[in-house]
C-alpha cells in the first residue's frame, strides 16, 4: 500500500484495489495442474521487469539472465511443496533476496524424492523453459535461464581457489 501510495500521491480505494487485482488477473493467467500451479515464464520475467525496470538498462546484448531456483519445503507434519521462483541477475545483489523474487510455480508432491518431482511438475512447465524470448511493447529481449545450485557450484569452486592462493601466499611467506 505504501508503495501504491508513493506511485500516485494517495493511498487507492478498494474499488481501484479491485479494478488493478482484475486487470493482473485477466493479463496473467495462473496455470493449474493436479498437484498445483504455475505461472508462464514470460509473464513472470514481466513481473520481475515491472518490479524494477532497470534490468532493462542493464541487459547486455538485450539479454536477461534470468536465476531460476527450485527448492522443497515441509509445511506442518507432512505436507511437501516444490517451489519454483525466479530472479534477475541484472537487478543486482540487493533484488535477489526472498522478498524480491517471483514465485513461478508451486506443487505439492508426497516424498522428496526423484521419481516423485518428476511425476509433479507438468511437461509444460518444462517445456516453457525453453522458449527464450520475451517480447514487452516495441522491446524484445532474449532470456538466459541460470540455475541457482550452478550459481552456488561457481562460488564454491571460487572460493576454493582463493583459500587454496592464500595458503599457496602464506606457504611462500
Amino acid at each position: 500500500m505504501k508503495l501504491l501510495e508513493l506511485e500516485y500521491g494517495t493511498c487507492p480505494t478498494l474499488l481501484q484495489l479491485k479494478k488493478l487485482r482484475a486487470t493482473l488477473n485477466k493479463n496473467i493467467r495462473i496455470r493449474k495442474c493436479n498437484n498445483g500451479a504455475y505461472l508462464n515464464v514470460n509473464d513472470a520475467v514481466k513481473l520481475l521487469i515491472h518490479s524494477d525496470p532497470s534490468i532493462i538498462d542493464n541487459a547486455s546484448d538485450d539479454v536477461i539472465r534470468i536465476k531460476h531456483n527450485m527448492d522443497g519445503t515441509t509445511i506442518g507434519a507432512s505436507t511437501n511443496f516444490l517451489m519454483s521462483t525466479i530472479s534477475c541477475v541484472e537487478s543486482g545483489i540487493n533484488k535477489q533476496s526472498a522478498t524480491n523474487v517471483i514465485l513461478l510455480g508451486q506443487f505439492k508432491f508426497n516424498k522428496e524424492n526423484r521419481s516423485e518431482i518428476e511425476r509433479v511438475i507438468p511437461d509444460e512447465f518444462i517445456d516453457m523453459m525453453e522458449k527464450k524470448l520475451v517480447c514487452l511493447k516495441n522491446l524484445k529481449l532474449e532470456l538466459d535461464f541460470i540455475s541457482a545450485s550452478i550459481l552456488k557450484d561457481d562460488c564454491f569452486d571460487i572460493l576454493q581457489n582463493v583459500q587454496k592462493q592464500l595458503c599457496h601466499n602464506i606457504e611462500n611467506v
